[in-house]
């Protein structure tokens, strides 16, 4: 029972992703990944695992500047190079299968701020102002402060005052390597 209702979850918030994505509107900004704008999104996503599909909330468009929102797809694109929806995905399987220990979700929880974290530094590495990216996750979570969606990559997980301060601290991201 535990197993079906985590499975349950994660079909209606993939179902609800596709949705989203069905229901959008093309951008007019140009990316090497698609991108898409809709009216019943809070924050940027990042859906799909083999054509992902970069979602912008159309309020976005209106209320942050140029800079900001060139800020939000390089933490989004980040999201498609590392293909986090695939671990995010693969991360599922083991909470369906494992749902009954605590450790596989505090483990979830920890990969959604480690994503996190690598994207914003991914952003930082590719020329962001430290600074105004700050303020455009802060914007972006102002927001969208109960929207977080498991099928979607997006801009508010993890722990917000952590990446803040790691953005600002200008600190260089530690390579990791084999």
């Amino acid at each position: 029972l535990g197993a079906a209702a985590v499975l349950k979850r994660w079909i209606a918030e993939w179902a609800y992703s596709r949705s989203l994505v069905r229901t959008s509107s093309p951008c007019e900004i140009i990316s090497w990944v698609e991108l898409r704008c809709s009216d019943r999104l809070t924050e940027p996503a990042v859906v799909g695992l083999f054509k992902p599909v970069l979602l912008l909330p159309k309020h976005a468009l209106e209320t942050l500047s140029s800079r900001q929102i060139e800020a939000v797809i390089a933490h989004e694109t980040w999201h498609v190079r590392r293909r986090d929806n695939l671990a995010a995905l693969l991360h599922t399987w083991v909470q369906i299968l494992f749902w009954f220990h605590p450790l596989v979700w505090k483990i979830g929880g920890k990969l959604v701020q480690e994503r996190e974290h690598a994207c914003d530094e991914g952003a930082l590495q590719d020329g962001c102002d430290p600074a105004t990216y700050a303020e455009t996750l802060l914007c972006i979570c102002r927001r969208s402060v109960a929207s977080r969606h498991s099928c979607a990559a997006g801009a508010t997980g993890g722990d917000l005052s952590a990446r803040i301060r790691a953005i600002v601290s200008a600190r260089t991201p530690s390579r990791l390597v084999f």
